[in-house]
């Protein structure tokens, strides 16, 4: 069962159905060499707990499911996505999952239609780069305790500069955030535009006054949640003077 494009976001997930002895995934990651602990997926076996799987470079890992009867559901989350200045993106990707010989059943039971979007656009918090685990960050310990589908469109080192600095990149954003027809989108963006001063605060107020008219202009019923950017140190002027 091939996976991508399907597991390009941080914290995609896909369910298999299987009565299998045990299940291969395989994917490739390149995040370890900069951000080690990060190199990382998660899965979990008839919505037990959630279980954390290492990977390195291109890796083909087991999940044994021999002590369980019958047909058994496994849940896998894509790891974190980040993208430093100057870099590519980097990130933990599941391409493909095969069953065992023995397998009767087996078959993808990811939904087709998406019930009530929730999406959030954020930066490394978003993604749950600083949580324990992947299934540690908030938008899936959210997905986890809500009957909505939430949808984590989130990078490390993003920036609403970084993102929307033009109309065209603007547009290409807004297309992306609406794509999955979301009902809600949680806006978690801007402390990375005062980290690592992007830009000045008058210059971020004007591109998130666009934004909000963009997305409002392409969608008049869609709710915006705005959360203001997260304080990252003692608040002083950044290195374009702006606090």
């Amino acid at each position: 069962l091939e996976t991508a494009p399907a597991l390009s976001s941080t914290g995609s997930s896909l369910t298999i159905e299987t009565d299998g002895d045990y299940l291969i995934v395989e994917g490739n990651e390149n995040i370890k060499s900069v951000f080690p602990d990060f190199a990382t997926l998660s899965f979990r076996i008839n919505n037990g707990s959630w279980l954390s799987m290492n990977i390195e470079a291109t890796y083909s890992n087991y999940v044994d499911l021999s002590s369980y009867t019958g047909t058994v559901k496994v849940e896998i989350l894509s790891g974190v996505r980040s993208q430093p200045p100057g870099s590519e993106l980097i990130g933990a990707w599941i391409n493909a999952v095969y069953s065992s010989p023995d397998a009767t059943i087996f078959r993808a039971v990811n939904p087709t239609t998406l019930n009530n979007p929730i999406v959030i656009y954020g930066d490394s918090i978003s993604t749950g780069a600083n949580a324990t685990t992947p299934h540690g960050g908030y938008g899936v310990l959210l997905r986890d305790n809500i009957t909505r589908d939430v949808i984590i469109n989130a990078k490390g080192w993003d920036s609403l500069n970084a993102s929307a600095s033009d109309d065209e990149s603007l547009s290409a954003l807004c297309n992306k955030l609406l794509s999955a027809n979301p009902t809600t989108i949680y806006l978690a963006i801007g402390t990375n535009d005062y980290g690592l001063a992007t830009q000045t605060s008058s210059s971020f107020q004007t591109q998130y006054e666009s934004l909000l008219n963009k997305l409002i202009a392409l969608d008049s019923n869609i709710e915006l949640i705005c959360a203001s950017p997260l304080p990252r140190v003692t608040e002083v002027p950044n290195a374009v003077g702006s606090s």
